[in-house]
């Protein structure tokens, strides 16, 4: 069988820890296999705005993309498919949060972070990019939610700790940890990889 698609993680993967942007030969790997015909490109956690710096704003090498674990995908530079977080999920999720010290909330809208629960300067070094822009709001946002995430000042395990005790009272929303203090919400049942049904005729 041919192949006619790649999908790469990024962070971890394709980007060290503590790096803005993949190696340059990175992104000359993806412009060779575009040039071979195939399609290429990210799966991320990170939505698709989040994800275009990292390939030093190259618009082709992102222009295929399982965004927001999968919650959103491109094809073509277009957006073919997208998600929603449940509402009253994220307000659980919320309140839940709002009870464990040192921990907090973000929810996205495009580029825009809103701070929903917790501290700025608790969210700053676990995930400084996202700190460095966020808005504090008092409640869950009114418009559709593609991307939440829970941080909190903990290991590894803390995290998964916390984690697991968030899953047991939120059964609409998912989690995962990809490092140590921070978790990406997804809607319940779905994982990254589920994206790719997408791709296929």
């Amino acid at each position: 069988m041919a192949i006619k698609l790649v999908l790469s993680d990024i962070d971890g993967t394709l980007l060290p820890r503590g790096n803005a942007e993949v190696d340059r030969c990175v992104v000359e790997a993806f412009h060779a296999l575009l040039d071979a015909g195939l399609a290429v490109g990210p799966a991320s956690g990170r939505a698709l705005p989040a994800i275009l710096p990292a390939f030093a704003g190259d618009e082709a090498c992102v222009a295929t993309a399982l965004a927001t674990n999968g919650m959103q995908v491109y094809t073509a530079g277009k957006l073919v498919h997208e998600e929603y977080l449940d509402r009253e999920g994220l307000v659980q999720l919320a309140a839940a949060v709002r009870e464990v010290p040192r921990a907090g909330m973000i929810c996205f809208k495009g580029a825009e972070v809103f701070l929903v629960e917790g501290e700025r300067d608790v969210l700053a070094p676990i995930f400084p990019s996202y700190a460095a822009h966020i808005m504090s709001v008092d409640a869950v946002p009114d418009f559709p939610v593609v991307k939440a995430n829970v941080f909190v000042d903990a290991g590894v395990r803390g995290t998964q700790a916390l984690m697991e005790r968030l899953e047991a009272v939120m059964p609409r929303l998912g989690l995962n940890t990809p490092m140590a203090g921070f978790m990406e919400c997804g809607a319940g049942g779905v994982q990254q990889g589920d994206g790719h049904r997408h791709y296929l005729p």
